[in-house]
């Protein structure tokens, strides 16, 4: 009988003692069975440390191979990611968020697919999005499933990027040859882009054209709480700032040709939420950037007049 190969799964906590329960229930039904499990608790302040700890023994008994990582100063999921990456002894790797689920058969199809293709370095999966109001979900697919180029630039522009963390699984000695040190940017605007795009700029992708994961909206997630335009400009700031960082830990010159466009892209985008924010200094600067770049355009200096000039606002109202 073959040895089963050694899944890990890395995933950071933040205050998310009330879905660990549903976390656990997801990874004990796994008919796949050889897994290590590395939970990070990122500086929680309510009640996720007892509560992981509370579900030690039964992993043990489970046969679960697992490490608990805890710290009392919330950092942010990149900062708890690398934490993670530091434990993981699997041949296969997945990182996936606490508040989600994989379908039974998750890890199973993930593993046998990588392991009857080896010319894949990684692979991905279909997810449904569940609204927990209403109950209602959507079907997810990647608009792009084997154009490496393709991947990177999704990702690197946020245009159709596929960036659902539990969706993917990587060969470990794939991902040890292209993150240094198991070392992503901690940058405060997530982690999957620091890990997805040496993936796709280097790897050959696989894909699985089934749903083996779900994603829960659930109306008081921190992921899911920034939704004023002013702060949509912040996570603007914060993507680009990891997308360059990212790129630049690759010290790839093909790849590091993308950091202009990267630039102008989200200069664009930052502009636009500026505008719906309707705060003047914000429109400003960001219109400043855009004239420094080169892009602002006659009609964007109109929109600027028409969004911050009192007299402007009083006849044309927005």
């Amino acid at each position: 009988m073959n040895r089963q190969k050694l899944v890990s799964i890395v995933t950071p906590c933040f205050n998310a003692e009330k879905h660990l329960s549903a976390y656990f229930d997801s990874v004990f039904s796994q008919t796949y069975k050889t897994i290590e499990l590395i939970l990070v608790n990122d500086g929680s302040s309510d009640h996720t440390e007892d509560v992981v700890r509370s579900f030690a023994p039964i992993l043990k008994d489970a046969g679960i191979k697992f490490e608990f990582v805890s710290y009392p100063e919330n950092r942010g999921q990149a900062y708890a990611l690398n934490c993670g990456l530091k434990y993981v002894t699997g041949e296969y790797l997945s990182w996936i968020d606490v508040d989600d689920q994989m379908t039974e058969d998750c890890l199973e199809k993930k593993v046998s697919f990588l392991e009857n293709n080896p010319q894949c370095d990684y692979c991905v999966c279909n997810y449904v999005s569940i609204n927990t109001s209403s109950n209602e979900d959507v079907l997810h697919k990647p608009k792009v499933k084997y154009d490496k180029k393709a991947i990177t630039e999704s990702i690197v522009f946020s245009r159709d990027g596929y960036f659902m963390p539990g969706a993917y699984m990587v060969r470990c000695a794939f991902f040890d040859s292209v993150v240094t040190d198991r070392e992503i940017f901690t940058g405060r605007g997530g982690q999957n882009a620091q890990m997805l795009i040496p993936c796709s700029w280097y790897g050959s992708p696989g894909y699985i054209d089934e749903v083996l994961y779900k994603y829960y909206f659930f109306s008081d997630s921190h992921s899911h709480s920034i939704d004023e335009p002013r702060k949509h400009v912040q996570q603007l700031y914060d993507f680009q700032e990891i997308v360059i960082n990212t790129i630049k830990r690759t010290n790839d010159a093909e790849l590091m040709k993308y950091i202009p466009d990267v630039e102008k892209r989200f200069a664009r985008l930052r502009f636009g939420h500026s505008l719906d924010s309707k705060d003047k200094a914000l429109i400003k600067q960001c219109a400043k950037q855009l004239k420094d770049l080169g892009l602002l355009t006659n009609h964007d200096r109109y929109l600027v007049f028409r969004y911050t000039n009192t007299l402007s606002r009083i006849i044309f109202p927005v």
